[in-house]
């Protein structure tokens, strides 16, 4: 056993871990056998910024295996050329973004960079869709140049408008207050910072490059292409595919490990990128008019539906009663609610309490104990043990009560092996654990896992108020036994836990008068007897030594020993110590707090991994219901029911705000109050995919995933202002309802079916790969598979009735009038 002193480090709020934590291993490694000899052993334990580095690895990985998917997405739906002419938009936009961050002093951290993964699949919406329109007209045979400037002017209303309301649907988010709200406000600003910057990019370069690069017109190239050789062009589509197939499989390889990794995810990317450009390229047909037969038959079914009412009728039918049984997941039971997703973290904490009362040799006894157990297990890198401390954490292991020491209280924080080197996810192993120190006896003994999102209570927090101490009691100690009996319950905690015992001496002062005795002289001697009296102090080794003389340690040993003691009156006589002084036995509360002038008293505790948190409190408070409450005793159930609670009620009153600013924006738009509310009647179809998705995918609803359906809104009203738009400009070139409405349809389904695409291929490879930030990707992923085509049938469908039904009033009132 060595001496050893430890040193926490805490960087100010505005510092880099990162760069922080590199400048103090710097300087330890300047100052060997300068500052400190060589031979002093130095280790560092709890390195935030490994975990911190670790993490943003990952996520600008995986923003970067977003980007390639992008990438291949644009490539199979239109030209290579035209492809990087709309991703130059990605890294432009990051980069004006990145100035924006800089300029607002947001920091790079995980939060911002997840925002900007979020925000990589739908930068390149508003490119795509003056692509795309440009694109249209040099098919017709307008050449390059003019087909920019028209192509960009005849969409940029449009795309302007669904900028604006994707906005509109993060903004709200800023308004979220509280801690809560501290830990995302990163989302909004920086989504709406990239997505402003994408449409900049988008309405300047994208048609820039487009005149300059992309010469002549389409015609005329399909031309040329048809009278060049077919050797040549079978070269080019094999080289295309293998492209496709390359960088679909470089997306998801692994890149935590030395080599060319390919993993699973690599094989099935390859699959389905490489199948779709393989049926672009050999399989897909055209008719005379250079439309594919997917589109075609599209049409068909577009046609088939609008052109009878009781086929429009059943459609909406069919969407809102899918709607409706996509809803009941929840109420049934089959999806549940969750505030955080559980994730794999590279350490726990062992908490150590022993009786109240004992001394710091006891309590190290039991840590050596579970040191022991903790050397068996293989995935455990290091650990500090720390005796005597209270209130440590992840950002401060040695953090010491403000009244002193606890010598009952110990926490030993332990450090695993990085994620690659082990099988076990850090729940795993510290369930384990929590299972190995079940043995050890003489100590409560917690295994405390390093909680996802912000900081918070405990999952269970049962908090009862009341005047009286003994109904306070009482409450606690039922609802502790009901925790107790449940599995599903671990490391559970009571407020009103007997504090240390103690003996309160209480003086008979006529007594010790008449012996010439005083308070403070009792005192002193009693002191004395119980921690000895400091005689003088002496150096060894450069060490500081105390003398201290104090009765035998074995003279002192139980509350009569004190008997013996004596005190000496001014006359010189030996008084016996129980004929001056009366010695009470007892135990007081650890502590008493109040709120609103009242007592409380809280139970709580953690749940096990994969528990819902929320559904077991339920299950509580129908048992405490059951029990019955003393009169007078109120009680408030906290934790994650009263934060699942709180920020939900915040969140669909910010969702309410961003539906009325993006039909604000819709009615400026269009010039009308009618044609919004047909965009807006589709937002609930993106929640028809999401609840199902993240029930089979087994995930729960949660924070995470509702930000997933604010991007959906923002994606689902920017494909409805497309559609509606391009209805509106045909029916003003003469066009009649369903003819626009079918043209409409065929017009746009592949930039519909594109910008959706690129939204769900940049966020799958963190989906994969972040456990915290799934819930949101599969979110996106289902809700916009299902809403997308959805949106496709149901807002020309939704617009035929209402101009249907407005055209019949419009009749009725001239017939009035007549």
């Amino acid at each position: 056993v060595e001496n050893t002193v430890a040193i926490s480090i805490k960087k100010k709020d505005e510092s880099d871990i990162i760069n922080v934590t590199k400048e103090i291993k710097d300087t330890l490694n300047e100052g060997k056998g300068k500052v400190y000899p060589e031979t002093l052993k130095l280790e560092i334990t709890g390195d935030m910024a490994k975990y911190v580095d670790d993490q943003l690895t990952d996520v600008i990985h995986d923003a970067g295996a977003g980007l390639i998917i992008v990438v291949i997405v644009l490539f199979i739906f239109i030209e290579l050329a035209e492809s990087l002419i709309v991703a130059m938009v990605i890294p432009l936009t990051l980069l004006i973004t990145f100035g924006f961050l800089k300029m607002t002093d947001m920091t790079l951290n995980t939060i911002t960079l997840f925002s900007l993964i979020l925000a990589v699949g739908m930068v390149v919406d508003d490119g795509i869709v003056i692509m795309q329109n440009i694109d249209r007209l040099r098919k017709k045979g307008i050449d390059s140049n003019t087909a920019a400037k028209v192509g960009t002017n005849q969409i940029a209303p449009a795309v302007l408008s669904s900028t604006l309301t994707t906005l509109g649907s993060f903004f709200p988010l800023m308004l979220t207050s509280g801690i809560m709200g501290e830990y995302i406000k990163g989302i909004p600003i920086t989504v709406i910072y990239a997505l402003s910057a994408s449409f900049f990019v988008a309405i300047t370069t994208t048609p820039a490059l487009s005149a300059i690069f992309l010469k002549g017109d389409k015609q005329k190239q399909e031309r040329i292409k048809e009278g060049s050789r077919k050797f040549g062009k079978s070269v080019s589509k094999i080289l295309s595919l293998a492209l496709v197939i390359f960088l679909a499989i470089y997306a998801f390889v692994d890149t935590t490990r030395p080599g060319f990794n390919i993993t699973i995810a690599s094989i099935i990317s390859a699959i389905i990128f490489g199948g779709l450009m393989y049926y672009k390229l050999y399989v897909a047909k055209t008719n005379e008019h250079g439309e594919s037969e997917v589109i075609v038959k599209y049409s068909q079914i577009l046609r088939w539906i609008i052109t009878k009412g009781r086929r429009r009728i059943l459609t909406i039918l069919i969407a809102f009663g899918a709607f409706i049984a996509s809803m009941l997941l929840i109420p049934l039971g089959i999806l549940k609610i969750e505030m955080f997703t559980a994730d794999d973290y590279t350490k726990f904490y062992v908490n150590i309490e022993t009786q109240k009362g004992s001394n710091i040799e006891l309590t190290k006894q039991v840590v050596e104990d579970v040191e022991v157990e903790l050397f068996k297990v293989s995935e455990i890198k290091d650990f500090v043990s720390n005796i005597g401390i209270t209130g440590a954490d992840a950002f401060d292991e040695f953090a010491t009560a403000s009244t002193g020491t606890t010598p009952n209280i110990a926490k030993i924080a332990v450090d695993l092996v990085e994620k690659k080197d082990r099988v076990r996810s850090s729940m795993e192993v510290s369930e384990q654990v929590r299972n190995m120190l079940k043995q050890i006896p003489g100590a409560k003994i917690t295994v405390e896992e390093v909680q996802s999102g912000p900081p918070s209570s405990k999952p269970i927090y049962i908090q009862y108020e009341s005047d009286s101490l003994e109904d306070l009691k009482e409450c606690t100690s039922f609802t502790e036994g009901i925790l107790k009996d449940m599995s599903e319950i671990q490391n559970i905690d009571n407020s009103m836990q007997e504090g240390d015992p103690e003996i309160q001496i209480k003086i008979n002062k006529e007594r010790a008068r008449a012996y010439g005795l005083n308070s403070a002289m009792i005192a002193m001697e009693v002191r004395n007897a119980v921690n000895g009296l400091e005689a003088t102090t002496f150096k060894k080794d450069k060490e500081e030594i105390s003398v201290i003389i104090k009765p035998v340690s074995s003279e002192l040993t139980t509350m009569n020993d004190l008997n013996k003691l004596t005190f000496q009156s001014m006359a010189g006589s030996q008084i016996p110590f129980n004929q001056v002084v009366e010695v009470i036995e007892g135990k007081s509360y650890s502590a008493i707090n109040h709120t609103d002038l009242k007592k409380i008293a809280v139970v709580s505790s953690d749940v096990k991994t994969g528990v819902n948190a929320y559904e077991l409190t339920q299950a509580i408070q129908k048992k405490i219901e059951a029990h019955g409450l003393p009169k007078d005793v109120e009680v408030i159930y906290g934790g994650e029911t009263q934060e699942v609670e709180e920020t939900f009620t915040d969140m669909r009153n910010n969702m309410i705000v961003a539906i009325l600013i993006i039909f604000a924006i819709l009615v400026i738009q269009f010039n009308s109050f009618t044609q919004p509310i047909i965009i807006l009647v589709a937002i609930p179809l993106a929640m028809i995919g999401v609840m199902p998705g993240l029930a089979l995918m087994g995930y729960n609803f949660g924070f995470v995933a509702f930000i997933g359906v604010v991007a959906l809104i923002g994606i689902v009203v920017k494909n409805g202002i497309i559609l509606i738009d391009y209805i509106n400009y045909l029916r003003r070139s003469g066009y009649s309802r369903e003819e626009a409405v079918i043209k409409t349809g065929m017009t746009r389904f592949e930039p519909v079916l594109a910008t959706t695409i690129t939204a769900i291929g940049g966020i799958i490879p963190m989906t994969l790969k972040a456990d915290f930030f799934a819930p949101l990707g599969y979110t996106i992923i289902f809700g916009l598979m299902v809403s997308t085509m959805l949106t496709l049938i149901i807002v020309p469908v939704i617009y035929i009735m209402f101009e249907n039904t407005a055209g019949g009033m419009s009749r009725i009132f001239k017939r009035r009038k007549v």
